[in-house]
């Protein structure tokens, strides 16, 4: 019903022009290859979504699309409805009067929030702009469309519920959720927001745009974060600065040795609530090795009764290799890592998070690792090298068959005797060279073979004769060359020019094998191909 009332579509018309409008003049300067991340709060029915999806696509602007929603039927029903932009679309259920860093949300992620006719109804203004604040990057730009008048059309029909009323901020004095688009203004200015377009005094309705500029220090709660490192770490002193940023209260201990940091941090907690207490970040950044007073840390920690999950990160530096060119310059942090892997495997219902290898601290490393705080999906062990996150994964995945020692092939060559009792066996060294190894079963001679070891036919002289032109046998080794024709254990067939009377032979051209049925034996098999193929010649005709 809402949205098809004529009012929630002009409604949904005003924000969509205005996102247009401003993304066409931003268009040329954007970059082409960055997705711009966007976020709806309170989608509801999909209204504003429909219309601002449109917008997006008729300016073929890459981005991507976090629909979210108080309610979790209204994001699954959106997720249903936007099927054709699955590639663009994420759902998320989201309090926007709780802080959203703690219902999973990476802060500073976005450059756009959009609210249509949403946040008038939340209790306290001031606290859902700061809300909003945390999800904004710098300079990103929230649109909010509102009534700053009263409205019979929703005094007759939401007025009568409790949520219309639920406000506790300065509207009190008011006694009404919709403020004036001034008031709107001034929130916004509070809460470190340029106005960058509103509408003018006399408009009933409209919508405004803030540019959030960095100059205000959100202040929600008393969430404590712990960063345990050197004191001259680099890595501690950015997230120190990024965690207050977002309005988190963060204390520092060192790890100089000379006093006990576990006991110190404890101690601290005990006087606060562990409630406040939402993670704690263990720096190694240089050649140190684990110690007992790590180890009592860990235990510690894992002991105390927190209100929630902990948060435990470890971050070591350059203590493994992910990529060629890796050097492992501080092999002796990797202990660091394999005892909080035993921790989050042994202890999943009390604490969560990552062990996190880096290789230079620079300002796009600091930015992916503080990201890493905060993300939903939690990986055990991260590396980050050269802007990009790597996680170890088991793929299934075939044999390198190629590493696969080939066995000490024998033959049997002709001793010059003219007899056949003179025939003796040789060790022989072949050279693999993308062959096919087939295990010899059984071995075809023919009536030349036989004038050949009898000395009636002479053989080229400095050669050493190997007997058989036909064998059978079964696959041993397939080069990656012919993995999609034969694979190990294939029975098959074929012919060889330089002898068959050997344990294994090696074929470099496949045309020169066949495969063989069940119910042919080796012995019969073996006895195919040269009676095949005089059958084949001597039956050919020349059309």
């Amino acid at each position: 019903m809402y949205a098809e009332s004529p009012r929630a579509a002009h409604d949904c018309n005003i924000l969509a022009s205005t996102l247009m409008t401003m993304l066409q003049n931003r268009v040329e300067n954007c970059d082409k290859f960055r997705k711009l991340q966007i976020c709806e709060v309170g989608g509801g029915t999909g209204a504003t979504t429909v219309q601002l999806l449109h917008v997006l696509t008729k300016l073929n602007i890459p981005f991507k699309y976090t629909f979210t929603d108080i309610g979790a039927s209204f994001a699954a029903a959106a997720q249903k409805k936007f099927v054709p932009y699955a590639d663009h679309m994420i759902y998320c259920v989201l309090d926007i009067e709780v802080d959203p860093l703690v219902q999973g949300f990476v802060p500073h992620s976005y450059d756009i929030v959009l609210a249509n006719n949403v946040l008038h109804a939340t209790i306290n203004l001031h606290t859902t702009l700061q809300n909003i604040s945390l999800l904004l990057k710098i300079e990103g730009f929230l649109f909010i469309n509102e009534h700053f008048q009263p409205c019979r059309q929703y005094d007759i029909s939401v007025g009568f519920l409790n949520g219309w009323w639920r406000f506790g901020d300065f509207r009190k004095d008011q006694n009404y959720p919709l403020v004036p688009s001034k008031v709107w203004c001034k929130l916004l200015h509070e809460t470190g927001y340029n106005v960058v377009s509103f509408p003018n005094k006399e408009a009933k309705s409209g919508c405004i745009v803030g540019k959030k500029n960095g100059q205000y220090k959100v202040t929600i709660g008393s969430k404590i974060w712990a960063l345990i490192g050197r004191p001259d770490e680099p890595i501690m002193a950015c997230l120190n600065d990024k965690l207050c940023s977002i309005g988190r209260k963060v204390e520092r201990f060192y790890t100089n040795f000379s006093n006990s940091y576990s006991s110190q941090l404890l101690a601290h907690l005990s006087k606060k609530k562990f409630d406040s207490v939402e993670g704690v970040v263990y720096i190694v950044s240089g050649p140190e090795e684990i110690s007992s007073e790590f180890l009592t840390f860990v235990k510690c920690l894992i002991s105390t009764r927190f209100s929630s999950k902990l948060r435990l990160y470890l971050v070591t530096s350059e203590s493994c290799a992910a990529v060629l060119d890796d050097m492992v310059k501080n092999y002796r942090s990797a202990t660091f890592r394999a005892v909080l892997k035993t921790i989050f495997n042994e202890h999943r219902d009390e604490v969560v998070g990552s062990c996190i290898d880096v290789a230079t601290p620079d300002s796009e490393t600091i930015d992916l690792l503080f990201e890493l705080l905060w993300t939903s999906k939690v990986e055990s062990e991260i590396v980050i090298r050269k802007r990009c996150l790597m996680v170890p994964r088991l793929i299934k995945q075939k044999v390198l068959q190629a590493l696969v020692p080939l066995p000490e092939i024998f033959r049997v060559i002709d001793s010059g005797t003219g007899i056949l009792d003179g025939l003796r066996m040789e060790s022989v060294t072949e050279d693999l060279e993308n062959g096919l190894v087939v295990t010899v079963e059984a071995v075809g001679l023919n009536f030349h073979d036989i004038l050949v070891t009898s000395s009636l036919i002479a053989y080229p002289e400095n050669s050493k004769h190997v007997p058989g032109m036909e064998f059978s046998g079964s696959v041993f080794y397939v080069p990656p060359a012919l993995g999609q024709f034969y694979k190990k254990g294939d029975r098959v067939a074929g012919v060889s020019t330089e002898g068959t009377m050997k344990s294994h032979i090696i074929i470099q051209n496949s045309d020169l094998i066949i495969r063989i049925p069940e119910h042919i034996s080796f012995e019969e098999g073996a006895g195919l191909p040269i009676a095949f193929a005089t059958a084949y010649e001597s039956l050919k005709v020349d059309l």
